[in-house]
């Protein structure tokens, strides 16, 4: 298996990690994390007893943004076992250059540039030394074509008013890049959402988005990241 690059991907903010030969790599937790946040949306919208479970889980008290995420990783595992059991190696080892691009983080909402930064990016395949079982493999498969559409749909009505550069970007991504790859992703240093889409599903209920609002968090992506001489967005890839 590996991860193709559908726009540069990054870590974080600055450099990739290095291992002890100064060779850059991408942490396997991140791709573990990108899998989980689709698994979670997939999930909400296709099992109707986890969504009443998250739905409880949000509603509750919780002290920070961290104990939620705790509490709705913990509902996660509990209705999918499998998913607790997903490892990829610590280092993933990119094929491609790494190197240093500029990036805008911008306020969706009015247009502004909160940060200009140079952050390391790659392009290219990602090796994944992974074994997946067939039925997990398409479940996970369906679970990323989910979160990457709904967020490419999102995305592209959010630009249209301050961004519109980045809208041909989007009719392509979502004419082409996400409908000919047979697992898509978003991964990476993409934006600033701490649950990375995980809570699309709920953007139109009152009630969870006030709980939410309570701690500071609204479901709508509200910063993203682009690179303005590509035009793009980062994160976007598929596995194959």
């Amino acid at each position: 298996m590996e991860l193709w690059t559908l726009s540069p991907l990054a870590h974080g903010r600055g450099a990739f990690p290095r291992d002890e030969e100064g060779r850059p790599y991408f942490p396997g937790r991140d791709l573990r994390e990108a899998v989980l946040a689709a698994a979670f949306l997939y999930a909400t919208r296709k099992d109707e007893g986890f969504k009443r479970r998250v739905r409880a889980a949000l509603l509750a008290e919780h002290a920070d943004l961290k104990a939620l995420a705790r509490a709705l990783e913990d509902e996660l595992f509990a209705r999918y076992a499998f998913l607790e059991k997903l490892a990829p190696p610590e280092r993933l080892y990119p094929e491609g250059a790494v190197r240093p691009r500029r990036v805008l983080l911008v306020d969706l909402k009015s247009g502004e540039v909160l940060r200009d930064e140079e952050v390391e990016v790659f392009e290219g395949a990602l090796p994944l030394p992974w074994e997946l079982g067939e039925a997990e493999r398409n479940w996970l498969s369906a679970a990323g074509r989910s979160l990457a559409e709904a967020l490419a749909t999102m995305e592209l009505e959010l630009v249209r008013a301050h961004l519109p550069q980045l809208e041909p970007f989007y009719q392509d991504l979502k004419s082409r890049r996400l409908k000919g790859a047979t697992w898509p992703l978003r991964v990476g240093y993409w934006g600033e959402d701490p649950f990375r889409a995980r809570l699309l599903a709920f953007r139109r209920v009152p009630e969870v988005r006030r709980a939410l609002e309570r701690l500071r968090y609204r479901i709508e992506p509200r910063r993203l990241l682009y690179l303005p001489k590509d035009r793009a967005t980062l994160g976007w890839a598929q596995v194959v």
